[in-house]
């Protein structure tokens, strides 16, 4: 087994995530909630329609794995996400908003951006489905896998649940491929090797 990170590369950037045209303090975010916390306040309001749970991740990473009952911006890219805060801004007021990303850096801007749109019951999982996961081997409230930026692809919790499904033909399956991309915009797809042929 090699290093995870062979070609690493360390440069000091403007930012790590961008949200576009339209930014957001990070500084003004979100309550940040441990992974116990987080767990807590997920089993506390199961089913509660005043609880809105959003995954700040694109839709592929969301395809492979989750929390049960969140809401998925729908997004290719992270630049997209104030368009969806946008759209449901209104309906989120007076309701208790928790949020999620792979290692917390997103959900820093987004937490941000939705309190700039007048919600104030905001919530971030602090370090991420990662550092739950550490908490909560067995998945807890997270099913299936979480898709990480090295060689790994996605980690696995010791829940084996698989929650991904090949767009062709609809069988449980969870393994993403840079070999599978959509050829329209060229996003990694769920593809199992049958349909592949």
């Amino acid at each position: 087994s090699g290093l995870p990170f062979p070609d690493l590369l360390v440069k000091q950037v403007k930012e790590i995530v961008s949200l576009g045209a339209r930014d957001a303090d990070p500084s003004k975010g979100g309550h940040h909630l441990t992974p116990q916390e987080f767990h807590a306040a997920i089993s506390a309001s199961s089913g509660a329609s005043d609880l809105v749970l959003i995954d700040v991740r694109s839709t592929y990473e969301h395809a492979i794995g989750h929390f049960e009952g969140a809401t998925l911006p729908n997004m290719k890219e992270f630049s997209a996400f104030p368009s969806f805060v946008d759209r449901h801004a209104d309906e989120w007021r007076g309701k208790k908003v928790l949020m999620y990303c792979t290692g917390g850096i997103r959900c820093e801007k987004a937490s941000a951006y939705v309190k700039s749109c007048g919600v104030e019951d905001v919530s971030q999982l602090a370090g991420g489905i990662h550092r739950y996961l550490e908490q909560f081997p067995d998945g807890g409230h997270f099913k299936g896998k979480n898709f990480v930026f090295d060689r790994r692809i996605a980690v696995a919790t010791h829940n084996t649940t698989v929650v991904g499904r090949c767009v062709s033909c609809a069988a449980p399956y969870d393994e993403l491929s840079g070999s599978r991309l959509c050829t329209v915009c060229r996003d990694l797809v769920l593809v199992c090797p049958a349909c592949a042929e």
